[in-house]
């Protein structure tokens, strides 16, 4: 099972992942990247609300999208939340469904 990392880093940048507690209601959304912080944060589970690990994997990657695109200097991308979404839905699917190796 895929896990959500707690720091990774992108052509050198240390990048932060936390999970909070209160993020939909602070922002009314389920992931951020804040790129002065180098953080993205993830909307969790509550004591009242359940959240399927799915659906944080497939935020998670729709952040790290957005990462990679502010770091490429790629603004159009960043800017397209369909075009985010979807690679980042690709990335977890990639990922989810792998199986073997080669060498």
């Amino acid at each position: 099972m895929q896990k959500i990392p707690k720091q990774f880093q992108i052509f050198g940048n240390t990048i932060q992942v936390e999970m909070r507690e209160n993020l939909y209601e602070e922002a009314e959304c389920h992931g951020r990247w804040s790129p002065r912080k180098n953080l993205i944060e993830i909307q969790g589970p509550t004591p009242t609300h359940a959240v399927a690990q799915d659906f944080l994997l497939a935020t998670f990657w729709h952040e790290v999208v957005h990462a990679i695109a502010e770091c490429c200097n790629l603004n159009k991308l960043n800017n397209n939340e369909k075009h985010v979404e979807l690679i980042g839905q690709a990335i977890a699917q990639v990922l989810k469904t792998k199986t073997g190796s080669h060498g």
